[in-house]
């Protein structure tokens, strides 16, 4: 809702206090959003600790490793896209 109407600063303080308030998975991917460079990394790694399973950590982690051409970044895309796969890959598709 803040990021919406332009004011970064506020929500990026309101994740903060979420995550402070109950650090888990998806509290710590949602700041992460907040976050650059290695503090954005090391709050996706933090969310993972939480959830190995965590598909939004995954898929954003694994996209800033393989733009630094870490091999670590093709293998967390791998899992992702295995995990949706498994969710979703032989479910009825719905119109």
């Amino acid at each position: 809702l803040f990021r919406s109407a332009g004011k970064d600063e506020l929500c990026k303080k309101y994740k903060k206090i979420s995550v402070e308030r109950n650090e888990n998975a998806c509290s710590c991917y949602n700041y992460s959003l907040a976050l650059k460079g290695k503090d954005e990394i090391a709050w996706l790694r933090k969310a993972l600790s939480y959830d190995p399973t965590y598909t939004s950590a995954l898929i954003n982690l694994g996209r800033i490793l393989s733009i630094q051409k870490n091999p670590e970044g093709a293998e967390l895309l791998r899992k992702a896209y295995d995990l949706l796969n498994l969710k979703f890959g032989s479910s009825t598709v719905f119109l």
